[in-house]
């Protein structure tokens, strides 16, 4: 019998060197194939950081490996860290309506 458990969204911490790791349900919305990374779109915006299952012209790219790690950019990191709740706390909201993953600070 398999266990399952129900992932945590809502605290989740960026390491001190910028890095977080998409938890299994944001990489089956930006559409990973099991055991590979992937390169996704992304988007800063004043209070929030949205990925993409792709990249466009108009939205720059990051590499995720397979297991959902990514390096931030500065800008998304400032974003992410102003949380209330605690210098690098954030959530992850997946709107699959649009496929995309939101990453929001903790306020």
């Amino acid at each position: 019998m398999a266990t399952s458990f129900k992932e945590n969204l809502s605290s989740r911490t960026i390491s001190p060197a910028g890095m977080i790791t998409l938890p299994p349900a944001a990489r089956h919305l930006l559409k990973f194939q099991k055991g590979q990374g992937k390169r996704i779109g992304f988007s800063v915006e004043k209070d929030k950081v949205t990925l993409y299952p792709t990249a466009t012209d108009k939205r720059p790219f990051k590499e995720v490996s397979a297991r959902g790690l990514m390096k931030l950019n500065q800008a998304a990191g400032a974003i992410l860290k102003n949380g209330h709740k605690g210098a690098g706390k954030y959530l992850v909201k997946l709107d699959e309506k649009d496929g995309n993953v939101g990453l929001y600070p903790h306020h």
